[in-house]
């Protein structure tokens, strides 16, 4: 296995409660993520979630693991969590997205990202 850094950005609109879904394109172990999130009011919370959206493995929609619940983020720094995963035997597949929900509860949009910190398998030769 061989270590592998992805992150996502994305805008999540004031007052709303706004869903995004992430594509993991490779097999990987996921060992953690570092939530970073911009112009977070106090009462501001998210949900990362381990979902089959299309229903790949699973039926359409499946959360397969809440990684995250609940978690009020902090409107005084722009770093908010460093989320290490112990089970190692999750092993997202292509097909599968991490789901952030946000909840804001702000006037202003919500600058959201996320950094994924994982294992990938070492290609075999071919031949």
């Amino acid at each position: 296995m061989i270590a592998k850094y992805r992150g996502f950005t994305t805008i999540m609109p004031a007052g709303l409660q706004t869903v995004f879904n992430f594509a993991l394109t490779d097999t990987m172990l996921l060992r953690g993520a570092r939530i970073l999130a911009q112009n977070v009011v106090w009462g501001d919370l998210c949900h990362i979630e381990l979902v089959d959206v299309d229903g790949v493995s699973f039926p359409p929609g499946t959360v397969l693991a809440r990684l995250i619940d609940s978690l009020f983020l902090n409107p005084e720094q722009t770093f908010q969590i460093d989320l290490m995963v112990q089970d190692a035997n999750l092993f997202p597949s292509p097909g599968l997205y991490l789901r952030a929900t946000y909840v804001s509860i702000g006037q202003v949009d919500v600058n959201l990202s996320m950094n994924l910190y994982s294992y990938v398998p070492i290609p075999t030769p071919q031949g």
